[in-house]
């Protein structure tokens, strides 16, 4: 399992043409799952959002 970097927050871009944004990295890097299950919302580089934790996708 790959890791990577793990983000309290994640935003969209607010306009066309410009990527999301995540902030709020938190200190060591984890796994998608360890942070998209419990930590954060936005994980990786580039960053990408979590997927809903109700979703199929985080189960």
């Amino acid at each position: 399992m790959r890791k990577d970097a793990c983000y309290a927050a994640f935003t969209n871009a607010s306009s066309p043409g410009r990527p999301p944004r995540c902030d709020h990295q938190l200190s060591s890097q984890v796994t998608k799952r360890q942070c998209c299950c419990v930590l954060g919302q936005g994980w990786g580089n580039p960053c990408e959002p979590c997927p809903v934790r109700t979703s199929s996708e985080a189960l």
